[in-house]
């Protein structure tokens, strides 16, 4: 009967290694033969690749190439969530995942919706709240998020904001590079966004065509201008003298309306006419997000997994050093070792580790 190794790498490259060891006794000159333990390091590298190269095809994932998500995208994430959460089932049955396997059975559930959710952000004092207000989204759930770049409060942010079907991101003059990364990020998760400039009142007219202007250009590869808006949702009272006949006059403040009349069309549109598209798109986020949630635990409960063989490999290795005194043969044991270390961490990780890597 055929004798398989269990761990060929690892075998043959410690035994190798010490059969030049022993070989090295019967000559006249340690040097001589010890020189040769790096050009066997080398053949038994080739060796292997070129073994492994007749063995497995190469094999590349193609790059993800965003489109628009219809329901064919959806049900591949969702698919794809389901499938990072069975791993963890095999791999890691003590593990916990009742809240992902609820998430995942509620995915399905979302695409039936009529209530939609729309996330007001921004930074500081750009009037988010003055804005929710004023805006008529009829049933709809209008969320306000914290002010953005608190460095505590942004992956919050982010949790409230990607699974929404819609942002209004609320800025009071030109955008800072911060606040576009984000917008370009959240974009990249294929997320709707209407880029509001408010408290445009704060300014002459021929400050808010300029600003205006340089919100167009700057946000032009990432937003369309038609997403692009000017608003007073809370426009600062005027001031109003009225002169009596007998030369008298009489001053009070008037309130005036918000003005969010393009904003609200663009609105209303959104959640009338694209509201299955909004929808698939957050299910869409809502299903990548969960597969990195369950992959993230997936690796923690791999990487337990891991650790041992790696402890394991550390002795093996300096054990080996120990024995062999020969420094030239001790690297070809030492690549062995190594070899195999990751090989078998492949096999934890389901990753399969090409010999050019």
């Amino acid at each position: 009967m055929a004798v398989q190794f269990r761990k060929p790498i690892l075998v043959t490259g410690v035994g190798l290694s010490f059969l030049l060891w022993i070989g090295t006794a019967i000559q006249d000159s340690l040097t001589t033969i010890g020189e040769w333990g790096i050009p066997a390091a080398i053949a038994l590298g080739t060796g292997l690749w070129w073994w492994r190269q007749s063995q497995q095809k190469k094999n590349s994932d193609p790059p993800v190439v965003q489109k628009t998500i219809d329901r064919e995208a959806v049900d591949g994430a969702i698919a794809e969530a389901k499938t990072v959460i069975d791993q963890i089932t095999t791999e890691a049955p003590e593990t916990k995942i009742t809240d992902f396997q609820q998430r995942l059975e509620q995915l399905s559930d979302n695409l039936n919706r009529d209530t939609l959710n729309i996330a007001i952000t921004g930074g500081q004092s750009v009037g988010k709240s003055s804005l929710k207000q004023c805006l008529d989204v009829n049933s709809h759930q209008v969320i306000e998020t914290p002010p953005l770049y608190q460095t505590a409060e942004m992956e919050t942010i982010e949790q409230i904001a990607l699974p929404c079907e819609l942002v209004i991101f609320v800025v009071n003059g030109d955008i800072t590079d911060s606040e576009y990364q984000t917008l370009q990020r959240w974009r990249h998760w294929q997320q709707t966004i209407l880029v509001v400039f408010n408290k445009q009142d704060h300014y002459s007219s021929e400050e808010q065509a300029v600003i205006y202007h340089q919100l167009q250009n700057r946000l032009n590869a990432i937003i369309p201008e038609t997403d692009i808006f000017q608003t007073s949702a809370a426009p600062a009272p005027i001031k109003v003298r009225q002169f009596q006949a007998d030369n008298t006059q009489q001053e009070w403040e008037e309130t005036r309306s918000p003005e969010v009349k393009g904003l609200q069309t663009r609105l209303n549109h959104l959640l009338h006419e694209e509201k299955l598209a909004l929808i698939y798109q957050s299910t869409w986020r809502q299903a990548h997000l969960l597969k990195q949630e369950a992959k993230t635990l997936l690796n923690q409960c791999r990487r337990e997994r891991a650790m041992p063989i790696i402890e394991q490999y550390q002795w093996v290795a300096a054990g080996t050093a120990f024995a062999n005194p020969v420094s030239s043969l001790d690297l070809l044991a030492t690549a062995a070792i190594n070899t195999q270390l990751v090989v078998d961490l492949g096999k934890i990780y389901q990753q399969k580790i090409s010999w050019e890597q």
